[in-house]
């Protein structure tokens, strides 16, 4: 759950309503949380018109090494799923 400012590991983060720069900060705050409690993927909502996010998002996850692989999902175009 997050509460204040603080994110624990959590098997899926919304990103609406954020901007690019503080999605990917939130999503390098949720990766680092869900490693610690290895998890093995991470669900990231960004929307389906989330372009720029998602864009950013992608690019992001592609230079982060402890990221072994990253989709949509297939039922939901909104969602990155992350595979840690």
């Amino acid at each position: 759950t997050e509460e204040r400012g603080r994110v624990s590991a959590r098997d899926e983060v919304d990103l609406h309503g954020l901007t690019v720069e503080e999605a990917l900060a939130r999503v390098d705050v949720v990766i680092d949380a869900a490693l610690l409690a290895d998890r093995s993927e991470v669900r990231l909502i960004h929307g389906r018109s989330g372009g720029r996010i998602r864009g950013a998002l992608h690019r992001r996850l592609k230079g982060i090494s402890s990221v072994r692989a990253f989709h949509l999902d297939p039922r939901n175009p909104g969602v990155t799923i992350v595979m840690l």
